[in-house]
């Protein structure tokens, strides 16, 4: 239930953000590799993505903003924060 909750936060978070111009950098996943017993390449696997790791990223974007919000205003005359140009 608890996991619910956090992924409803999340959407409505992602929605925001996509709302005030915010770009999807999601890369084509993640990939594993087997190895053989000379360690050279023999098989590639994509992950699986599942929807909790979308969730997962959505949240950790909100701890960032988070900090760098609390930074700024704990160190409002030397907090350096990054600043992307609009889409």
């Amino acid at each position: 239930e608890a996991l619910r909750g956090l992924d409803v936060v999340a959407q409505l978070r992602l929605r925001f953000r996509r709302s005030g111009g915010a770009i999807s950098l999601e890369s084509g996943g993640e990939f594993k590799f087997r190895l053989d017993a000379a360690h050279r390449p023999d098989r590639v696997n994509q992950k699986q993505q599942l929807p909790i790791h979308g969730t997962i990223a959505e949240l950790m974007i909100l701890a960032n903003q988070c900090v760098a919000q609390a930074t700024l205003h704990t160190h409002p005359t030397s907090a350096l924060l990054r600043r992307h140009e609009q889409p």
